[in-house]
């Protein structure tokens, strides 16, 4: 799965949240007072997986990139560790733009969002409201948060009853019991709740790889994520985002973020939108093997046309 250079590129880098925490991330400068793009990751995944690759062709191209693990996982603050919380992730998009506007190598007038898969769709979440942002990249977003019915009550009540636990420790003045942690996916690729049901045996095999490359990567988050997760609607405003332009980048074979809600999608959005639609790829696969090269041309020609003035509103298939 190698990819990318060797060569260390970035500086590492940590800016404050608004409630202070310190989120961490790598600085990739590009062209002097250039365009730049503040990219995170998805689901409970830490900046050194995979997407590197991207933000050094983004750099190549003089585009800065400020990559960054979002609260509470990875290399930055936060508690719980490995709590995933998407509406506070939208609220950290906010604070790194904020940073990159503060650098003197950055345009701050030419900054947008990147994200792929739960970080697609909190990135759109952030730009609805951001109009700092000129402009968005959505790599395969989650549309709507699904889950198995079956599983849903189960879960629910062991959150109750943890929290329930906390309450009690609270009011006796004991210490509180640590959160429940529960693996990603189970050997199968099924998630707690059946979040956004199979994501495959192949992807659960791939986490020994994901431990290497990343070592703080945790194969596990909070009980009370799968909560958060439900409660959940990222796309539910999307009539704020115009006039932000945005790309988004479809595979054919998304059985993660299921292809056709993304169409249907992004048929929905007002104002400038472009689609690149790969038939043969799947949810894990825009960013890996042979269909790496043209993603990212893709990618860069979108925000070069954007800077321009010369935005085309949708491009055929790939």
């Amino acid at each position: 799965m190698t990819q990318g250079t060797e060569e260390k590129t970035y500086s590492e880098v940590e800016f404050l949240t608004i409630d202070g925490l310190k989120l961490r991330g790598r600085l990739y400068l590009g062209e002097p007072k250039g365009p730049a793009l503040v990219m995170a990751h998805g689901f409970n995944a830490v900046k050194e997986i995979v997407i590197p690759w991207a933000a050094e062709v983004f750099q190549k191209n003089g585009i800065s990139v400020l990559l960054f693990d979002p609260r509470n996982y990875g290399e930055s603050e936060g508690m719980p560790r490995q709590e995933v919380d998407p509406e506070k992730q939208i609220e950290d998009y906010f604070d790194a733009v904020t940073f990159l506007r503060q650098q003197p190598d950055i345009n701050p007038e030419a900054i947008g969002l990147w994200g792929v898969s739960t970080s697609g769709a909190t990135a759109i979440g952030a730009a609805c409201f951001d109009k700092r942002v000129r402009f968005i990249i959505s790599v395969c977003p989650l549309i709507e948060a699904t889950f198995r019915e079956e599983m849903v009550q189960d879960v629910m009540a062991q959150i109750i009853r943890e929290r329930e636990a906390f309450v009690a420790a609270r009011t006796t003045g004991q210490q509180s019991p640590q959160p429940t942690l529960v693996p990603m996916i189970d050997k199968v690729g099924v998630s707690p709740m059946g979040f956004n049901a199979i994501h495959g045996k192949n992807f659960y095999e791939e986490m020994p790889w994901f431990k290497e490359t990343a070592p703080n990567f945790r194969p596990h988050t909070t009980l009370l994520t799968y909560y958060k997760m439900l409660r959940w609607h990222p796309l539910s405003n999307i009539q704020f985002l115009s006039p932000t332009p945005i790309q988004m980048l479809i595979p054919g074979k998304d059985d993660v973020c299921p292809t056709q809600e993304q169409l249907d999608f992004f048929e929905t959005i007002p104002g400038p939108k472009r689609m690149e639609y790969y038939e043969d790829r799947s949810h894990h696969g825009l960013l890996l093997g042979s269909a790496f090269e043209g993603v990212m041309e893709a990618q860069v020609r979108f925000v070069r046309d954007v800077l321009a003035g010369q935005f085309a509103v949708k491009s055929g298939s790939q």
